[in-house]
């Protein structure tokens, strides 16, 4: 059965060491059944890992916090993010 829970994960994954856990923990989730999207800067080292788990990889990373574009952006790759605040 596939879960209902939903996760897009806006995050940059350049350093390979550092977001290393944090790669992990989210091919763990989808692993257990969350459908997990990564929204990163293209090219990143752990792409290809996401990729090979199944996780949805979107080459994007907003450069600005409250951005017109990037909410736009963020809204449409989830069908509609109801609930969008930046930090």
């Amino acid at each position: 059965m596939k879960s209902s829970v939903k996760l897009l994960v806006i995050s940059d994954y350049r350093d390979f060491l550092t977001s290393r856990p944090e790669a992990e923990l989210l091919i763990g989730l989808h692993k257990e059944g969350i459908d997990v999207t990564v929204m990163t800067y293209p090219g990143t080292p752990h792409e290809p890992g996401f990729l090979k788990a199944g996780i949805k990889v979107i080459p994007y990373h907003p450069e600005k916090k409250r951005q017109k574009e990037s909410i736009s952006k963020i809204r449409a790759c989830k069908g509609g993010v109801s609930s969008f605040t930046p930090l």
